[in-house]
């Protein structure tokens, strides 16, 4: 496919729609693996095509930087046609610890003058640290309920004396 840009009034818009951190193509806000790619997903609402770029980065509970990425980076940049939807996929890394992430899209288009930023969190709450906590949760029961039990039986016991 070609793309031609031909002489008239160029209309160049688009939004930024979303921005998700996905497991294969599930998106979601809680994940117990790791996400593996992000999903920026940009409309083109002008009249010619649109090759959006910008920067993606994730952040921590710390609100420490812990991956970042340049979208579209790629000679030529990919398009979005007038009045389309495109979701650009991109891998993510570095997403170790559990807890609770922030990804943050900055795109822009044309000569770059307007920058357009959507932000969304996922948590990364692992299987094994889901089961480190029941089982802490359920030991702290069983101990109160034992706690409860012998001081009520030693009560039981000094009222019958």
């Amino acid at each position: 496919m070609v793309l031609v840009e031909v002489a008239g009034d160029i209309t160049e818009s688009i939004q930024l729609l979303s921005v998700k951190a996905t497991k294969g193509k599930n998106a979601g806000s809680f994940f117990f693996s790791v996400p593996d790619q992000s999903a920026v997903t940009v409309k083109n609402t002008g009249n010619g095509f649109s090759q959006p770029f910008g920067r993606v980065s994730v952040t921590g509970m710390n609100n420490k930087e812990v991956y970042s990425y340049e979208l579209n980076n790629k000679d030529p940049r990919g398009n979005i046609l007038p009045d389309s939807t495109r979701v650009f996929r991109d891998e993510l890394k570095n997403i170790k610890n559990p807890g609770r992430y922030k990804v943050t899209a900055n795109i822009s288009h044309g000569s770059g003058g307007q920058v357009l930023t959507v932000q969304s969190t996922f948590w990364y709450v692992p299987v094994w640290l889901l089961v480190t906590i029941l089982v802490i949760i359920v030991g702290l029961v069983v101990l109160a309920y034992v706690f409860y039990r012998t001081r009520l039986n030693r009560q039981l016991r000094h009222h019958r004396r």
